[in-house]
């Protein structure tokens, strides 16, 4: 007979496995997005509108399925998830990669997101924060901290535009992570909302505002960016992470967002160039310490989420 404790541990492990793949993913998209609004062709408006239009053409199916029952406040519900989670925050992170390098975007977009999680909490819902989980998170500001001002006496002061950029899009996700947790959306109508209505304010810009690029890009740059921004990041991304906030809670899920600086750090080497130097890899080994010893804090397990009726 299985115990619940077994049930409650199995469902937490499920959970870090949907973080990990989430992570996996969001660690290359700031290389990725920079390589072509940097070194390529493609405008930061047109890396968020294939992030969302693809990826909510992906999630149509599961928006029909899951959304079309639910009662008139899921669907304004889904509106705030949306502009927290959706085009503006991609929108503020692929213009901000115009000015700072994929490392700083890592650093200050989920490397911060678990401390403005917790900060929210704080304030929101009086929620506590143990010792171990302090240290963590400190240790995560530490390095966030180092990574981002890494060679600010020699940046030109643009850099520090694409650092502001970051944090508000930081501290959106922060309100989105929080908003559905404590909302009655699953995970799946979280995804489909997000880029549902992302898509139907992006499509027709491309055809609205001149400066486009999609249609001068390579066909190896579109179909690239479309794989990885439309179904990677625009849905499989999505529907992990939110999976990830149910098993794990919003303040767990934030904290794994914290290792992506690390692997985008090694994956911008061989992709861009962009080499750590000492201060760089001690603040990555400060944010990994810090993802540890946030998520051995031990917390309840989460309550499990609430059906809707029609």
């Amino acid at each position: 007979m299985i115990t619940q404790d077994a049930r409650g541990t199995a469902h937490i492990r499920v959970g870090i496995l949907w973080a990990l793949v989430t992570i996996f993913i969001w660690s290359g998209w700031p290389v990725a997005t920079r390589f072509s609004v940097v070194q390529s062709t493609l405008t930061p408006l047109d890396i968020v509108w294939l992030r969302y239009v693809i990826g909510g053409l992906v999630l149509l199916p599961v928006l029909f399925r899951h959304c079309l029952h639910v009662k008139a406040r899921i669907w304004l519900w889904g509106v705030l998830l949306s502009f927290c989670f959706g085009a503006p925050v991609a929108l503020l992170q692929a213009i901000g990669l115009n000015y700072a390098p994929a490392g700083h975007a890592a650093a200050l977009v989920p490397g911060v997101l678990p401390l403005f999680v917790c900060l929210l909490s704080l304030l929101l819902f009086k929620d506590t924060v143990g010792p171990r989980r302090g240290i963590g998170l400190s240790l995560i500001l530490i390095g966030a901290v180092l990574l981002a001002g890494f060679g600010l006496e020699t940046a030109e002061g643009e850099l520090t535009i694409g650092h502001v950029l970051f944090l508000l899009a930081a501290l959106l996700a922060a309100i989105y992570t929080i908003s559905l947790r404590h909302s009655e959306i699953t995970a799946l109508q979280g995804a489909a909302f997000v880029t549902f209505y992302s898509m139907v304010v992006l499509m027709p810009l491309p055809f609205l505002l001149p400066g486009s690029q999609l249609a001068s890009a390579s066909p190896w740059e579109v179909t690239f960016q479309a794989v990885y921004q439309g179904v990677l990041m625009g849905a499989v991304s999505l529907i992990t992470f939110n999976q990830a906030i149910v098993r794990l809670g919003a303040a767990r899920a934030g904290s794994f967002a914290s290792l992506v600086p690390v692997l985008a750090m090694v994956l911008a080497i061989p992709a861009l160039g962009e080499v750590p130097s000492p201060s760089e890899i001690i603040a990555a080994l400060a944010i990994g310490l810090g993802v540890f010893l946030a998520l051995t804090q031990p917390v309840a397990s989460p309550r499990p989420k609430r059906s809707h009726a029609v």
